[in-house]
């Protein structure tokens, strides 16, 4: 009887852990966003290759807003890192 049991719950839409991998992989890559560099300039742009990424991967895009979300934690845990590994 318990194996047969569906698990309850939505179905996630999106493996946040492969878009984290893809992010950190596109930001050790490119580096921290800067002015000089116009197509790696700031934020924005890796959130679009991130929907881009996503609707390859998972056949669909995330709003903006719950990407964004996503993204800046990543970020702030990819800027400590790159900082303890300087020190």
């Amino acid at each position: 009887m318990g194996a047969n049991r569906k698990k309850a719950g939505r179905k996630y839409e999106y493996d946040w852990s492969r878009v984290e991998f893809e992010a950190c992989r596109l930001m050790n890559a490119n580096g921290d966003f800067e002015s000089s560099k116009p197509l790696w300039s700031a934020q924005s742009r890796l959130e679009n290759a991130l929907l881009v990424f996503c609707e390859g991967e998972f056949g669909r895009e995330p709003s903006l807003a719950v990407l964004r979300r996503q993204v800046s934690a990543w970020l702030g845990r990819w800027r400590d890192q790159r900082r303890f590994a300087a020190e």
